[in-house]
């Protein structure tokens, strides 16, 4: 099944996320930035040149944290678990095709000593940067109407840990899955 509109995968996203209680204000940022988002992408460029750790990663690792909505998964590497109060690197969020099954980038975060300095978002159509925000001093330096302040940007993304969604799955307990309580 082909996403036909990823602005309807985005609002599906965010309900979800607010249903599992996760901070949301980067997951509004993609519903802002992502609503004109169509068509899927057939691979993924690196966020920026010299990128530092988890940079250019072009798939999501089978470490990634998982999220879903309306059965439609996304991919979040690292998790937040993993990245630690002083983190430098990126955070990427993938979203998942079903036909053929494949990551399409949707959004990259780039921190530097744990604070926010870019959050990119990529069009699935043509693989192009859409629109990035870029942070500095804790404000915000460039970027259009739809990029959140500092403080609202400079959240990482949660996630639930791999593996928990096949258990949800399998499982008549559903969102009670023990793997829910491990956000992060």
């Amino acid at each position: 099944m082909r996403i036909a509109c990823l602005s309807t995968l985005l609002r599906m996203l965010l309900s979800q996320l607010l249903m599992w209680r996760i901070r949301s204000s980067l997951c509004i940022a993609m519903l802002i930035l992502g609503a004109s988002v169509m068509p899927p992408m057939y691979a993924v460029q690196s966020a920026e040149a010299g990128a530092s750790l988890n940079c250019s990663l072009d798939n999501p690792p089978s470490r990634s944290g998982e999220m879903a909505s309306e059965g439609i998964e996304s991919r979040i590497f690292p998790r937040t678990k993993a990245m630690g109060r002083h983190y430098s690197g990126c955070q990427s969020v993938w979203f998942l095709d079903t036909a053929p099954r494949r990551a399409l980038l949707q959004l990259r975060l780039v921190f530097e000593n744990g604070e926010i300095v870019r959050l990119t978002v990529y069009s699935l159509e043509t693989k192009e940067i859409q629109s990035e925000c870029r942070y500095r001093a804790h404000k915000l330096v460039s970027g259009d109407s739809s990029c959140l302040d500092f403080p609202d940007a400079n959240q990482p993304i949660e996630s639930l840990p791999p593996g928990c969604l096949e258990k949800m799955y399998r499982s008549s307990r559903g969102s009670d899955e023990p793997c829910f309580n491990d956000l992060g």
